[in-house]
Parts: structure tokens; sequence; C-alpha cells
């Protein structure tokens, strides 16, 4: 019975060691640094401003963990994660920069050398992306529209470039359409 009980204890007590060395589930990164959150109540919200939002975009850049396949999350749910794949990210930059800074922004989904890929998009007449820091940002226009929508990517400047003519990309979705959808 004691061995029983001893095994039992040093079982227990190394399942403990494995949870304790555990990284605390949902945080890639320190936020302590960053002054703005949509998720922690000690923090103000980001200003509704031109700057509040591109600080908004930069801190998600800075903490974001891209890991594929999580399933699909909702912006809040992503946004509390931090990590996901790139519809996750796209419905969470999307919902975001349009529910809270009130951009107009859409998502296209795409094949890129045979992977789907989702993108968020901003208006261009937003000023929100600065096209001076990456030539050759990839664009969209939507029919019917006269403003230009840039790419709001994982990276400042992606290193991706559309293979196919503007018109002929996907069918534009609003954050709504895809956030949540585990098929994506």
């Amino acid at each position: 019975m004691t061995k029983l009980l001893l095994s039992l204890l040093s079982l227990l007590s190394a399942l403990l060691l494995l949870l304790a060395n555990e990284p605390a589930p949902y945080i890639t990164t320190d936020r302590s640094a960053f002054p703005y959150s949509f998720s922690d109540t000690s923090k103000p919200v980001y200003p509704q401003t031109l700057d509040g939002a591109r600080r908004f975009i930069a801190d998600c850049r800075e903490l974001w963990a891209y890991k594929h396949n999580v399933g699909g999350r909702y912006p809040r749910d992503s946004y509390g994660a931090m990590h996901g794949d790139c519809d996750d990210w796209a419905a969470m930059v999307a919902c975001y920069l349009q529910e809270h800074f009130g951009y107009d922004t859409f998502i296209i989904i795409f094949k890129l050398d045979g992977v789907t890929h989702a993108c968020p998009f901003v208006a261009g007449s937003s000023g929100l992306v600065r096209t001076s820091d990456c030539p050759g940002l990839p664009t969209a226009t939507l029919s019917g529209a006269e403003d230009v929508y840039y790419a709001v990517e994982r990276d400042d400047c992606p290193r991706w470039h559309w293979i196919q003519p503007t018109g002929s990309l996907g069918t534009p979705f609003e954050w709504t359409d895809i956030a949540g959808d585990r098929h994506i």
C-alpha cells in the first residue's frame, strides 16, 4: 500500500511540475507595455482617432502569433488570445477597424499558390495605411466604388502580391460573414 501511495504521489508531483511549466493560455507576449486594450479593464480603450487605429494595428502585429487551424473564432476571442490563422486575423482586424474606429472594411478570401488565404482590407480614404511604407502594397477595388482598399496584413509590408487582376480575386466578405466559421 505504501509503495502504491508513493507511486501515486510521485506521478502527481510530476504532473504538477508539468502544469507549472506550461505557459499561460492565450498570452503570447507581455502586454504590460501596451497602454491601450479592448479586454483589460484597467487600461483605456484605443482612442477613436487615426493614431489610435494605427496603434491598434501596430500592437496587434507585435502581439499576434500565427497558429494554423485553431478553428474559427470570433474577433473578441481572437483579440483576447492574440493568436490564430489568417481568417482569425482578418475577422479581428476588420471587426475592430469597422466597429470601433468606423472605417470601411471587407475581407477577401483567395487562393495563393494553392493555399486559401483571408486578408482584411481598409478603405484608402481612411488614411490608415501609409502606402509609402510599402511600395506595391496589395490593393483592391469594389465594383461601383470609387475608393481603393489596402491590405492590412500581419506584416507591415506583405511578401505576397496579387497573381490575378484585381477584378477576379474573389468575393468580398464582411467580417460577420466569416467570424466563427470553422470551415475557412
